[in-house]
């Protein structure tokens, strides 16, 4: 069953009838000794945020693999019965996830909790359709973290303390970095960036930046060369230095446009997944968000 857990009161009954089926005995699986909450969560962002909240008080496990695309990836069987077997599921919403719909259907589990990170959050629903990457906006990013706080809440109402005080640790972080980036782009005279691809709509927004894109939502779309002689051509009368490219995708077109400009490129992370070698050194969504700032106070100058 599928819950956008913003919507408290509707989550609440919905949860009691789910309780009450559990304890009926319509569970699929004996459920692990340790007692804590057996999650999934569908791509990086969204496990980060559950990472948070949750601590060591669930099993939170991601489904998209490292540097694996969430648009492209598809479920294999194995999955499908991994989520069967959870207690929670926890996804971003608008469109991100387009293999969702196929995963919940073949999912034969009555009693798992599905909670929509993303429920509620952008009211534009052309901006929502135009760039899915709504956890690019700090602000946004903390309604997802409640989210799913809130559903991790009523589903392990013992422990609704420790998620609440970690939704407070987080969002304290996260509001403070927002602040960081408001404060130096207030005081840039440079507004214009040039993004991979259309990735950064939430982000710009925020801090009142123009983003052009070489791409659009896709990272595999190539540029024609009436689009890439209109960016270098843009970036020219703009005074523009830097291109972003993204880690996770080829730089080379970015590179090209750079070299047309006599300028350099700069990496700028959409999040969507993280290398083996980021898991490794223990990157997350802050460290991140930290590393695209730097890489604004550079370009922007």
């Amino acid at each position: 069953m599928r819950i956008l857990v913003s919507d408290k009161k509707k989550f609440f009954i919905i949860f009691a009838f789910l309780f009450l089926f559990a304890f009926a005995g319509c569970s699929s699986k004996e459920k692990a000794d340790d007692g804590k909450l057996d999650v999934y969560t569908s791509f990086w962002p969204v496990y980060d945020f559950a990472s948070k909240i949750g601590a060591d008080k669930i099993n939170v496990k991601n489904l998209v693999p490292a540097s694996a695309e969430p648009h492209d990836w598809e479920p294999t069987p194995e999955d499908m019965q991994n989520i069967a077997d959870a207690d929670m599921f926890i996804y971003n919403g608008y469109s991100m996830e387009p293999w969702l719909d196929k995963l919940i259907e073949a999912v034969q589990n009555d009693n798992l909790i599905v909670v929509e990170a993303g429920a509620d959050i952008v009211s534009d629903k052309d901006a929502s359709e135009a760039d899915p990457h709504i956890w690019l906006s700090l602000k946004n990013a903390v309604k997802e973290m409640e989210n799913i706080k809130n559903a991790l809440c009523l589903a392990d109402e013992k422990n609704s303390q420790f998620y609440e005080e970690n939704f407070k640790k987080y969002k304290s972080e996260f509001e403070a970095l927002d602040n960081e980036f408001y404060e130096f782009i207030s005081n840039c005279s440079q507004k214009n960036i040039i993004t991979a691809h259309s990735a950064f709509y939430y982000l710009c927004h925020d801090y009142g930046l123009n983003q052009i894109s070489i791409r659009g939502l896709s990272p595999e779309e190539e540029p024609s060369p009436a689009m890439m002689a209109e960016i270098v051509d843009f970036a020219k009368q703009n005074n523009i230095k830097y291109v972003f490219f993204e880690p996770s995708s080829d730089k080379k077109t970015a590179q090209t446009i750079a070299d047309e400009i006599n300028g350099e490129i700069l990496p700028l992370d959409p999040l969507e997944c993280l290398s083996e070698e980021q898991i490794k050194n223990g990157e997350d969504y802050l460290s991140i968000m930290r590393k695209n700032l730097n890489a604004l106070k550079t370009a922007l100058y």
